[in-house]
């Protein structure tokens, strides 16, 4: 074989090996960011009661972390879905709306790393909101979250609940 014939069959090996490591990794490294982020609601009106389901709760979730977003502390925002831009001051829409399952869970469709979750509870006027960090290929997350409406403003929880009618 002369010298031309090796550098064209040695290239040729090179670029199917090259081919082929690339298909190889493509089908490897699927990453997604796709949650099914379910909330499972409780409330309990006095110490020691029993935790009801209620059924009129409902949740949002907005795209981004606290340093871009602040959650107002006036029900009637939230409860719309909103909340605000900290550069701009203007109302931010919710990215995804939840919807209740037959057994009362709310259920998120996340598809981002970072966002801020915020359940409103009508019936009390009361809602609740916490910052949440995705992780990648996390398909399924249930997370409880108790309403203890004897207990007021007074929580030590990692959900931040805000109660409008006891700031006034």
């Amino acid at each position: 074989m002369n010298n031309k014939t090796n550098i064209f069959h040695r290239t040729l090996a090179r670029l199917a090996v090259l081919v082929a490591v690339a298909a190889v990794g493509l089908g490897c490294q699927r990453v997604a960011l796709d949650c099914s982020y379910t909330l499972v609601p409780h409330v309990q009106t006095y110490s020691g009661g029993v935790g009801n389901t209620p059924s009129d709760w409902t949740a949002y979730a907005f795209y981004g972390t606290t340093e871009r977003l602040r959650v107002p502390s006036t029900f009637d925002s939230v409860i719309m879905g909103q909340v605000i831009d900290r550069k701009t001051g203007e109302g931010v829409l919710c990215n995804v709306q939840a919807m209740q399952n037959d057994s009362g869970n709310i259920v998120l469709q996340l598809h981002a790393t970072d966002a801020i979750i915020v359940v409103c509870a009508p019936e009390y006027e009361v809602f609740a909101w916490k910052q949440a960090t995705i992780t990648e290929n996390l398909w399924y997350l249930e997370i409880p979250i108790w309403l203890r409406i004897w207990r007021g403003a007074d929580y030590k929880e990692s959900w931040q609940f805000v109660f409008p009618k006891s700031e006034e």
